[in-house]
């Protein structure tokens, strides 16, 4: 009787483990075209890369993390956390628009970065704008080719309920054995 409670004691604490937090994800964008309007034709650039991450949860359970669901946004290390002015750095951060479709793995987000050296915009899924030194102001965009990568990063509850399944499976495995 004492091990039955023991194992149901054990099986309530994993699951308590498992509550609701926000979920991270890495995304990245690799390969980009390249418009510079002061120096000739249009080029694809294959080694451009944009990476980032952001963690959300889809507190109204409507299948969609937006804005207001988000907690964290990275974008090339970047905390995108729409604050109005970051004193140490002199930049100012702003996420206008954010959009994760949890079953079609779809982002859309439109966030910017300004600071002494430049403004950067990223619009995922069309282009990230990039201005440097006047007057060349290159704007990287996306085309069909552009492979776009989302990984969800696992949290530690997960492997915990993985190793606590396994445990009980092993159990199970045992005492199939002794009984034959």
């Amino acid at each position: 009787m004492l091990k039955k409670i023991l194992a149901i004691a054990f099986a309530a604490a994993t699951c308590a483990s498992a509550t609701a937090t926000p979920v991270t994800y890495n995304f990245s964008y690799v390969g980009a075209g390249l418009n510079e309007p002061y120096s000739g034709p249009d080029r694809w650039i294959s080694d451009y890369r944009i990476a980032g991450s952001f963690s959300g949860e889809d507190k109204d359970h409507n299948g969609v993390i937006s804005e207001t669901e988000v907690s964290s946004l990275k974008i090339e290390g970047t905390d995108i956390d729409n604050t109005e002015y970051i004193q140490q750095s002199n930049c100012h951060c702003s996420m206008e628009l954010f959009s994760f479709k949890l079953k079609e793995q779809n982002l859309f987000f439109a966030a910017s970065y300004t600071s002494w050296r430049g403004v950067y915009s990223l619009i995922t899924n069309t282009a990230v704008h990039i201005p440097t030194d006047p007057p060349n102001y290159s704007t990287y965009y996306f085309t069909p080719d552009t492979i776009y990568t989302l990984t969800a990063v696992p949290e530690p509850s997960t492997y915990a309920m993985m190793g606590a399944g396994l445990l009980g499976l092993a159990i199970a495995q045992r005492r199939r054995k002794k009984s034959t």
